[in-house]
This record gives structure tokens, sequence and C-alpha cells, in this order.
């Protein structure tokens, strides 16, 4: 996968197919752990966007992404056609902060696999535990490694 410098930033990126620009903007799990500074970030998506020669483009984030696709809305709006995102916020409080702080640190030092069944219990809401408790058994097969029918 090719990388780009911009500023103080190495950036991965691929470019796939055609018509309007659709840039995608990945999240902590896309592995930039050291990435919580979203308006940061957004100044390197713009100098990646200018690196790639894209003046304008179809923005998508996926959670941190989100954040950073903010950023480059509210700052460099010519650039951004489109705006859509998920799995996102536009500002942090302590609990939220606490939160992230202990998914990155889980993650650095016990990798995906330990903090995944933690992460579940944010994705899911407590109606669909109640409701489907296939959620935690889910979670217990990833954990262990073993198969589990809905897996794939």
């Amino acid at each position: 996968m090719p990388l780009a410098r911009i500023g103080d930033v190495s950036l991965n990126y691929a470019v796939d197919g055609g018509g309007d620009w659709l840039v995608l903007i990945g999240g902590y799990a896309s592995g930039n752990l050291d990435a919580w500074g979203a308006q940061r970030e957004e100044l390197a998506t713009a100098g990646l966007m200018a690196y790639l020669g894209i003046e304008r483009a179809h923005i998508f984030g996926k959670s941190l992404g989100g954040c950073i696709a903010q950023w480059l809305a509210l700052d460099q709006p010519a650039k951004v056609r489109s705006l859509a995102m998920t799995s996102t916020l536009a500002r942090t409080d302590k609990r939220t902060g606490a939160m992230v702080r202990w998914w990155m640190d889980t993650a650095k030092a016990a990798g995906f696999q330990a903090l995944f069944p933690g992460l579940l219990t944010y994705f899911y809401t407590a109606e669909y535990y109640e409701r489907n408790g296939e959620a935690s058994s889910v979670s217990s097969a990833y954990n262990s490694g073993q198969p589990h029918e809905n897996r794939k």
C-alpha cells in the first residue's frame, strides 16, 4: 500500500475505481493509534487530497474518521462535495475521553482481540442484549478463537 508523507504525518492510501472522488477516513481501528488529534489529522487529510490532485470529494468518516471529516468540512468546505459519517461524535466529554484512552491503551498493550469483547458493550444497546443473548456468545467465540456459526 502506498505511503504519503504529509507534514509530520505518514498516511497509507489506496486509489481504486472511477467517477467522483470518495475519500474514506478510517477511525481508530484503521491502525493509527496516535491519531486522537482530529484537527491535526484533518490537515493531513487535506494534504493527502492535494497530494493526489483531489480538489473536491465526497467524504465518509467512520469513528475517529468522522471527527476528522467534520473538521475538514468546517475548515475547508470547498474540498467537501458531501459528508457522511457513522459511529462518531462532535465533541468529547470526560467519559468519552477516558473511554477512548482505555481503548487505545488496551489495544497497544494487549492487541485488538483483547479489546474487542469490551467494545461490543458500546456497539449494542442494553435492549439488544436483553432480547438477543447471542451477542455475548459471538464475543466469547471471537475472544477465544473458537468458531461460531455467525462468524464469517
